[in-house]
């Protein structure tokens, strides 16, 4: 389970720590236990926790898999499949958590607004994922000019490696970047998982404010997330078996080595 999993439980330890009492709770009242500020914020607040949980399980398979399930049957369609699909989890997931925070009433939330936009990730989704062929640039962007233009794209197939490292887009301009989706995507892992645990201390300090208990052992768990982030880069499945496969391969150059050496002490 990743820390954003874990997060997420948390989220949801909330949402039952201020449900309804009684029959006769009025909504008012529990909008008051949650520190929220609207009706309806409680369940605006579940389907975001359900969406950052649902995106996170699409993006754990991308880093499992990368933009390939089976290495030896290389599928270009599934290439563009996996691409589209982690780039688009990863919006959601950015909205879902920009949403945590205006319900909490988190007060960076700009700040989590700006890193997520100004992150590459996001530049790639809205070039590749969406605004392909009618992308209005911003002044943000390094290699696209020139600025506040209608654009448009196109992704240099050559150059589309399964692993995710290299995704060539080349603009109207001329102009191209590689984008190393892999590094993005681990690093956009660990931006979100630190203003998720930041997000999720600031609300339970207020939450909880009456429970010094309760509040202890929450932040006792983001304390502990906190000092160790969640190791994206060890769910490679390809990694393990790109290893086996050396490893293979180095026993049976071991074994060709001996019977040389047999048949040459023969001689």
């Amino acid at each position: 389970m990743s820390h954003k999993n874990k997060i997420a439980e948390l989220f949801l330890g909330c949402l039952q720590y201020g449900a309804p009492t009684t029959d006769n709770d009025t909504e008012i009242a529990m909008i008051r236990r949650y520190k929220f500020q609207n009706i309806g914020d409680d369940k605006k607040m579940r389907s975001c926790i359900d969406l950052l949980e649902d995106t996170e399980c699409a993006i754990i398979n991308f880093c499992e898999y990368q933009l390939c399930t089976n290495l030896k049957k290389d599928d270009l369609g599934e290439r563009y499949l996996r691409l589209y699909g982690v780039l688009n989890a990863i919006y959601l997931q950015i909205h879902s958590i920009i949403e945590i925070a205006e319900v909490v009433k988190y007060p960076l939330k700009k700040k989590v607004i700006n890193d997520f936009f100004n992150h590459k990730i996001f530049e790639l989704r809205n070039i590749a994922g969406s605004h392909m062929v009618n992308y209005k640039t911003g002044k943000s962007e390094t290699f696209i000019s020139p600025p506040n233009r209608l654009n448009y794209f196109r992704l240099t197939q050559c150059d589309f490696k399964r692993d995710g490292q290299s995704v060539v887009m080349v603009d109207g301009f001329g102009n191209y970047e590689n984008f190393n989706l892999r590094e993005l995507v681990y690093d956009y892992n660990i931006i979100s998982e630190n203003w998720l645990i930041s997000i999720c201390e600031k609300y339970t300090g207020t939450l909880f404010k009456t429970n010094p208990n309760l509040k202890s052992k929450y932040h006792e768990v983001l304390n502990d997330l906190k000092k160790v982030p969640f190791d994206y880069r060890k769910l490679d499945k390809h990694k393990n078996v790109e290893a086996l496969r050396m490893r293979k391969i180095e026993k049976i150059l071991a074994e060709i080595e001996a019977r040389n050496r047999t048949y040459n002490s023969g001689e």
